[in-house]
């Protein structure tokens, strides 16, 4: 399954956010959508789940254009974790979770839908909290309740803005790497993310947005000084140790 994105604009109050952006999402992509704040990161990823519509463009999802595909069918290919959660109406954490089922229930959870969540549960070691208020969680617990919710939709196109932000560097480490599990699967994922370093250790294909546009795109092999320096307009060293690459700022252009 691929999502295709051809020449979209996006504008805020007539303002372009998004000029004239095409790419593709291929089956089982691992990216890591970086970029300087206000390039378009959140916006671009709200696009591809029709929470945004572009005034220009087309986005198709397997060549089938997603303006033309209920909701409710999309959210069964596509599902989509924001960075900051809306509250949860004082469900608790196993009911929150489970509205992620939504697009297959028709009256109530069925045995599997129920089963579904409570392996997720056990997989995000969230046994502790599941009958809590999802109101009264940590920040970092509500981000780990959210992406597990997103989980049981059983997408086949993950999309997430920054999703490791509020967590500590243990559980950063656990989301990536069931991430990485899940897209190894044939799951895409696609990740807002401000941590370069982070992105680099897990994703196969990165998309550096910059000036409302793709300004590069691709494998490792596009993480150069180069390109970082003229994305994020600083200076960078980039350091290479045990097969891992990593990168320190030096000063302002």
């Amino acid at each position: 399954m691929n999502i295709e994105i051809r020449n979209i604009d996006f504008a805020y109050n007539g303002e372009n956010v998004l000029s004239n952006l095409s790419t593709i999402v291929n089956k089982g992509d691992f990216i890591a959508l970086v970029g300087p704040n206000g390039s378009g990161k959140s916006t671009f990823i709200k696009c591809l789940n029709k929470i945004l519509i572009p005034q220009k463009g087309v986005i198709t999802l397997n060549n089938i254009n997603i303006a033309n595909i209920p909701l409710k069918d999309l959210a069964k290919e596509i599902t989509y974790v924001p960075q900051n959660e809306q509250k949860s109406l004082g469900l608790n954490v196993f009911d929150y979770i489970i509205t992620g089922r939504k697009p297959y229930i028709n009256w109530r959870p069925s045995g599997n839908d129920i089963i579904n969540v409570a392996q997720i549960i056990k997989k995000l070691h969230l046994d502790d909290i599941a009958m809590k208020d999802v109101n009264n969680l940590s920040g970092g617990q509500k981000q780990l309740v959210s992406i597990a919710r997103a989980l049981v939709q059983e997408p086949e196109i993950l999309l997430l803005d920054e999703p490791t932000a509020s967590l500590d560097i243990k559980h950063q480490i656990e989301i990536m790497e069931l991430l990485k599990t899940i897209s190894a699967k044939g799951v895409s994922v696609v990740i807002a993310m401000h941590d370069i370093n982070i992105a680099i250790k897990y994703a196969n294909k990165f998309i550096m947005l910059k000036n409302k546009s793709v300004f590069a795109e691709g494998g490792k092999d596009i993480i150069n000084k180069e390109n970082i320096e003229g994305l994020y307009e600083i200076k960078v060293n980039l350091i290479k140790q045990n097969n891992n690459l990593y990168i320190f700022p030096d000063g302002l252009h």
